[in-house]
Formats: structure tokens, sequence, C-alpha cells
């Protein structure tokens, strides 16, 4: 995770956001820009529901586009 500049600005869109990946079910990972608001929604939503965070999971960095064995 980490916040980018939005390199292309157009009118009316933020000026940065938060980068995350996400594999999916298969192992395919895709890449997440989120507006600061979205990633406070989503920083409130896991601090309300600890209980559904997994134990385990996978921190990526340069998987773009890649499917990630398992």
């Amino acid at each position: 995770m980490g916040i980018i500049e939005n390199t292309n600005k157009k009118f009316n869109e933020n000026e940065k956001y938060y980068f995350a990946s996400y594999i999916n079910s298969e192992g395919y990972v895709f890449e997440l820009l989120l507006t600061e608001k979205e990633f406070d929604k989503a920083v409130k939503r896991a601090e309300k529901n600890p209980e559904d965070i997994p134990n385990e999971y996978i921190v990526l960095q340069g998987y773009k586009g890649k499917k990630v064995e398992k």
C-alpha cells in the first residue's frame, strides 16, 4: 500500500490515490487505486470487523498483471 500522485490529473480528479493490490481466488493480481475517502472507509470497516481479517495473507510488490501460484 502506498500513496501515489495522479500523473495525468483531469478536471475534478483527485491529486493522489492509495495504491494497493488484491489477489483473487484464482491467484490473479489486481491493482487498485483508492481515493482517500474510499481508503478511510475500508480502514473503518476493518477496525469494526477485526474478526473478518485473515490470520494469514500475502503482501505483494512487483507482480503487475501476473498470476501468483499458491
